[in-house]
């Protein structure tokens, strides 16, 4: 198991390399990329794993694996997005502006290049990565799975706070903006020291935001709010103006 292990927390680093990579060069800066905090990126992991495990019967056949790779991938990329979206009511990437997306949650273009990925993980990656991983003992494998286990379930912890927190936030801030536009437009002197509170408190609310927080929003700047999407881009205007 632990040398399963192993192979997952590998390809997860390389997903958050080519992720990092393919982000980074178009907009001419590092650009942080992941739902965790560490350098990985999980569904790359399951990715891999899942076309080793289910396309064994054809690894040789590249043609084969290309095509099954696509249909794999993009079946992973589309449920996971789903999920994703109805746990945290978030829309982590869209790919609506892209051609031959569906629903926005996968594209014609990723899914090929991730069935191109597919034949270079099967044909040339993880040959060599079995070779690399065979050179370790069973004890330094089971002490890497602990050890970079425990890690990781701290970090998922973390994230998962971190992600809730960003939904509290924007739930707070409909309700302030709620309340505000209730009163706007009466001159009454209680209602309007009222709305100048509440208009204290939304930016306190906005500037709430901790390390963890933005760094999820700097990973997924496309992600969008399915209930508060006012408000998360608000957030997100509020936090590259600070920074």
């Amino acid at each position: 198991m632990q040398t399963y292990f192993i192979y997952w927390l590998i390809y997860s680093f390389i997903g958050w390399i080519l992720e990092t990579v393919y982000c980074s060069i178009p907009a001419k800066k590092f650009v942080e990329r992941g739902f965790l905090h560490g350098p990985l990126v999980p569904i790359y992991g399951f990715g891999a794993m899942t076309i080793l495990f289910v396309l064994d019967p054809f690894l040789d056949n590249p043609l084969l694996v290309f095509i099954l790779g696509i249909i794999l991938t993009s079946a992973l990329e589309y449920i996971t997005s789903y999920i994703m979206e109805k746990a945290f009511d978030m829309r982590w990437w869209d790919y609506s502006k892209r051609k031959f997306n569906i629903n926005g949650r996968v594209c014609l273009r990723n899914s090929l290049m991730f069935g191109a990925l597919s034949v270079i993980l099967v044909v040339w990656v993880h040959p060599t990565i079995i070779v690399e991983v065979s050179k370790l003992s069973l004890s330094t494998q089971h002490w890497v799975m602990i050890i970079a286990g425990s890690i990781i379930i701290v970090d998922f912890v973390i994230t998962l706070v971190s992600t809730l927190n960003l939904k509290k936030y924007l739930k707070e801030l409909k309700d302030i903006k709620d309340e505000i536009s209730t009163i706007v437009d009466n001159l009454e002197e209680k209602q309007i020291k009222r709305r100048d509170e509440l208009t204290a408190r939304y930016d306190a609310v906005k500037n709430k935001l901790k390390f963890s927080e933005r760094r999820i929003l700097r990973s997924f700047p496309t992600s969008k709010s399915i209930k508060f999407p006012e408000h998360l881009d608000e957030l997100k205007k509020s936090m590259f103006k600070r920074k």
